[in-house]
């Protein structure tokens, strides 16, 4: 294996139920989705391309981030609702990840990541959509403020 190919979304799948049977208790294991969230974002975003990041402004990221994520990402769609980026505040929609169990938590931790990247300052996140009884929602509202 390499970490800088893509493997079968099924493959993650089941690294990412090894990761929450760690602890098996609800809260510490969201935890450690959303930090491996964050640990995918700081390996795959190469030297290059966190200061490409650090060029952006949010509004300009938040434009760009629907394509990053349909290059790296296969199946499902992300929406960005940028109205609120006066008040430092977005909301991402992803849909269309039926299957992709705890995506919620590894999108907290990854584009809460790329986010503190572009603004310099440590995001807060919320999300919807996604729980330990529904890991495999097809729909994921998360909302990012810094």
């Amino acid at each position: 294996m390499s970490s800088a190919a893509w493997y079968p979304r099924a493959y993650y799948v089941e690294v990412l139920r090894g990761i929450v049977q760690v602890h098996n208790e609800p809260s510490q294991s969201y935890l450690d989705v959303v930090r491996c969230g964050r640990t995918v974002f700081e390996k795959e975003a190469n030297t290059l391309m966190k200061l490409l990041l650090r060029g952006m402004n949010a509004r300009l990221f938040l434009r760009k981030f629907p394509d990053f994520w349909a290059q790296d990402m296969v199946g499902g769609a992300l929406r960005v609702d940028s109205s609120q980026i006066e008040r430092n505040e977005v909301t991402l929609l992803v849909t269309e990840v039926a299957g992709f169990e705890h995506l919620g938590p590894l999108c907290v931790g990854f584009a809460g990541r790329a986010l503190e990247q572009v603004t310099g300052k440590q995001v807060d996140a919320t999300q919807t959509g996604w729980s330990f009884d529904e890991p495999d929602a097809d729909e994921l509202t998360l909302r990012f403020s810094w």
